[in-house]
């Protein structure tokens, strides 16, 4: 099917959304095709899995204890403009065997099923949140429970158009290179088998960055796309962070861009402790910037020239707890346009949690719209 970049002001986000609370009902898919067919071209350069959004909870908890997206939610997201779907998924219940097995590939089969109608691609991604991931981070003992899972997942995506699913082998592998790419390279065999045509998604160990990932030798199966994650400058990015240890009451409601003569990051140095204040200090040397996330980008699509590798974007984000709103958007616009300015799809991370936009995936109420149009709003 075609895909479209449809292009949306912050009043025509109010406008979509007015229409999609007016409604409560989900859209036919032949509906929004339509819609999107009298759209400006979407760009053919970028993978057809750009524009898109993560949904977690939905089918990567070990437990099966599900978060569904209503229909509603599902379909404004559609109409916003993002094309595509990543969709985390646990391997726990995919390797255990019999019954609950059996249940989560239905339950998966009914989740794609669910977004393909919407009008969505689909990336299934390999995301351990339980006993797998745990182990994963040890040793080797796990790589036969994670083969296991991935061919009952793939024997379900078998089932879909090959142009419409994708397969990502391994979610920020937590591991050394010396033991993640012979499991990548035996991921990528096994999932050939059962799935000769789908595209296959790596990323380099262990958190997908840039950094991480121009110095890592690509997957030699051409039918494959390397996934980046991209949350820099950090101290900016994850504030008021709900895990690991607590951070320092300064560093809220930081701006972007910045320096150091920026009056909320003066006022931040003045309250943090020498190593916290020199860490922020690196970070603003480092560049908090447009100047610095398109430098990133460019080294990126440098490399993929160079290795001949098509590249996504599959994480980006800031938290919303305590930054600033109008700097969040500016870094989120930022981002999208330096890949997109490199010929790199992204997908965003993510909807309604702590990065997201809106409140709740079962509600239309309370977005933040300013974050949307960062999004998919006009390129320039």
């Amino acid at each position: 099917m075609p895909f479209n970049q449809r292009q949306i002001s912050r009043r025509k986000t109010l406008g979509l959304l007015g229409a999609s609370a007016l409604s409560g009902a989900l859209i036919g898919a032949t509906t929004l095709r339509v819609a999107a067919a009298n759209s400006p071209a979407y760009d053919s350069s970028l993978p057809p899995i750009s524009h898109g959004i993560n949904i977690p909870l939905w089918m990567d908890q070990p437990d099966g204890d599900a978060s569904v997206p209503s229909d509603a939610v599902l379909t404004l997201l559609y109409r916003f403009g993002f094309a595509s779907v990543r969709l985390p998924i646990d391997p726990d219940r995919f390797a255990v065997g019999g019954a609950e097995t059996l249940k989560a590939q239905n339950d998966l089969r009914q989740a794609i099923d669910k977004l393909l109608w919407v009008g969505f691609n689909v990336t299934l991604d390999m995301h351990p949140q339980g006993e797998i991931a745990r182990a994963l981070k040890v040793d080797s003992s796990a790589n036969a429970s994670l083969i296991t899972a991935w061919k009952n997942i793939a024997s379900v995506a078998k089932e879909f158009p090959h142009q419409l699913v994708y397969l990502e082998l391994l979610n920020e592998p937590q591991m050394w290179r010396d033991r993640w790419l012979p499991l990548r390279d035996q991921l990528a065999a096994i999932l050939r088998f059962t799935c000769p045509r789908h595209t296959i998604i790596w990323g380099a160990n262990k958190y997908q960055s840039i950094a991480e990932t121009v110095t890592c030798p690509p997957l030699a199966d051409k039918n494959s796309i390397v996934a980046v994650h991209y949350y820099a400058p950090l101290a900016f990015t994850h504030q008021c962070k709900p895990w690991g240890a607590p951070q320092d009451p300064a560093l809220t409601n930081l701006p972007f861009p910045a320096n150091l003569n920026s009056p909320e990051i003066a006022k931040a140095l003045s309250q943090l402790d020498q190593t916290e204040a020199t860490k922020l200090t690196d970070q603003i040397n480092a560049g908090w910037n447009v100047q610095r996330i398109d430098d990133d980008f460019a080294k990126l699509a440098d490399w993929a020239n160079a290795t001949d590798t098509k590249v996504i974007l599959n994480e980006f984000a800031t938290l919303k707890f305590c930054a600033d709103p109008l700097s969040r958007a500016r870094w989120t616009r930022a981002v999208r346009r330096a890949a997109e300015r490199h010929n790199i799809g992204w997908t965003y991370w993510e909807f309604d949690r702590g990065f997201g936009f809106m409140d709740s995936r079962l509600s239309l109420a309370n977005i933040d719209l300013e974050l949307v149009a960062a999004l998919v709003g006009e390129a320039s």
